[in-house]
């Protein structure tokens, strides 16, 4: 099962995507995210835990906001991987606010 901490970051290791939470913080807060995230990780260990909360706690408009802040940080992580490039953490936070 993935854990929570390889769902909101920016970091590769070989079992997955590891926490950072200094560093993608920032993405968190321009999404507007950052307070109902930082809630629920005191609690939830494992993304899908997590996930399913959001989508059964939060409004429609919150719960899509998370799927796209989560695809667009997995999409700058492929972006890394395979370009070798990356977009700051603020500009994932925007990108993802924006979609």
């Amino acid at each position: 099962m993935a854990y929570l901490s390889g769902l909101l970051t920016d970091a590769h290791e070989a079992q997955g995507v590891s926490f950072r939470f200094h560093s993608i913080k920032d993405c968190w807060n321009v999404a507007g995210l950052a307070g109902m995230l930082q809630q629920r990780l005191n609690w939830c260990s494992h993304a899908k835990e997590l996930l399913m909360d959001i989508a059964r706690s939060e409004d429609r408009c919150t719960a899509g906001r998370v799927a796209m802040l989560v695809w667009t940080i997995w999409k700058n992580q492929n972006n890394l991987v395979w370009n070798n490039c990356k977009l700051p953490t603020r500009q994932i936070g925007i990108n993802s606010y924006s979609m």
